[in-house]
């Protein structure tokens, strides 16, 4: 893929749907910054995805309920490559039943 190269992509949360978004972009030897709250699932889109492999990138634990972690992952990609180029949040934890205690579609689209 052209284009991605020197490219640096941040991901909040490492599920599957970044996991396979990063692996994606570090094939086109973007680099790849990935965080989630937990370490392993944080370094999963990174394995096979290294210097040697056309990429480089970084994973790091980050809630992103705590401000504070976040813009530790933002100054750590600033710092380490000198900018951002595309951010990718897909961080979520949502239980359905939490989702199920809206059920006013007023309420659910004011909340929106």
């Amino acid at each position: 893929m052209e284009g991605l190269n020197n490219r640096v992509v941040v991901f909040a949360g490492a599920g599957g749907l970044a996991t396979a978004t990063a692996k994606f972009l570090g094939a086109g030897a973007a680099t790849i910054v990935v965080s989630d709250v937990v370490e392993t699932s944080a370094e999963a889109p990174l394995r096979g995805h290294g210097k040697g492999n056309g990429g480089d990138g970084v994973a790091m634990v980050v809630g992103i309920s705590d401000e504070g972690q976040v813009k530790s992952q933002i100054d750590r990609a600033m710092k380490e490559y000198g900018r951002i180029d595309g951010l990718f949040n897909v961080a979520a934890n949502i239980h359905p039943e939490e989702v199920a205690k809206d059920t006013n579609v007023v309420d659910i689209d004011l909340a929106a």
